[in-house]
């Protein structure tokens, strides 16, 4: 679906594709990171040759092929809704009754973090869909004072949304 754009932002996005000709990127592509830089060519340009390097750099186009415990879908659960009223696709972390903490305590943070890439893949997969950024909502029903201060924890949410910031731009309308 290609998301409605006004009269200026067609300018902004034009200029942009001459810009950026060579990574073949879609205009839905294109119009987030231009809208997450608000509408600076060299800027958005920047971010965007960041995230085609961070992706080509892990792999993330074969995240499919990628192998986790079986323990992951339960235990680090993100779970998709379809759409709210408005047509927007809704995401579902539970954070509260996660077992990330041991997880991370079993030394498997690389894994936990490439899984959570791969649940934002997939909800990148739904929101492009519905052409409007989604609603993430982060569930913390049931967490507990142990796991909201664990460390190691804490990290890894804090990377994981700097990636999110960083290469999935204007995805999310609220958090």
């Amino acid at each position: 679906m290609v998301i409605k754009l006004e009269p200026d932002e067609v300018m902004a996005l034009q200029k942009f594709k001459v810009v950026v000709d060579d990574l073949d990127e879609d205009d839905n592509v294109l119009i987030r990171f231009l809208r997450a830089r608000d509408y600076d060519v060299p800027s958005a340009e920047k971010m965007l040759r960041n995230a085609v390097e961070w992706r080509k750099d892990i792999g993330i186009d074969n995240y499919l092929q990628w192998e986790f415990p079986p323990n992951y879908p339960s235990d680090l659960n993100w779970k998709y809704f379809g759409t709210d009223n408005d047509g927007a696709g809704i995401c579902w972390m539970v954070a509260g009754r996660s077992n990330l903490k041991a997880i991370l305590d079993r030394g498997e943070y690389d894994s936990a973090l490439r899984w959570s890439f791969v649940m934002m893949e997939t909800g990148l997969k739904l929101f492009s869909e519905s052409g409007i950024p989604g609603l993430v909502v982060i569930d913390m029903e049931d967490l507990s004072y142990n796991k909201a201060t664990h460390i190691p924890s804490l990290k890894i949410l804090y990377e994981g949304l700097q990636q999110f910031e960083k290469c999935y731009p204007e995805m999310a309308r609220r958090l």
